[in-house]
């Protein structure tokens, strides 16, 4: 019980550091996840080999991309000639 409630707890820590785009944080709390799940349950179950695969598939998503620079729309907008009268 105890391993799977610390278990839940990294996976929520991983959320957070979604949330926060905090990379870190996401990163090694499915690092932490993964090495719970290999270490304290049976690697053979199916289940437990999807999980493992599920959370590795996670590891690889960006967190915190690059936002792309959208200055020049807004700057297109503002010379549009004023059509309200």
């Amino acid at each position: 019980t105890l391993v799977r409630r610390q278990l839940e707890l990294e996976l929520e820590m991983a959320r957070l550091g979604v949330l926060r785009a905090q990379t870190g944080v996401f990163q090694i709390s499915l690092s932490t996840a993964t090495a719970l799940l290999t270490r304290e349950f049976d690697n053979t179950d199916p289940m437990v080999q999807s999980a493992i695969a599920l959370i590795e598939e996670l590891s690889q998503l960006e967190v915190d991309p690059t936002r792309p620079d959208i200055s020049g729309s807004l700057n297109l907008l503002r010379e549009l000639p004023d059509r309200e009268g």
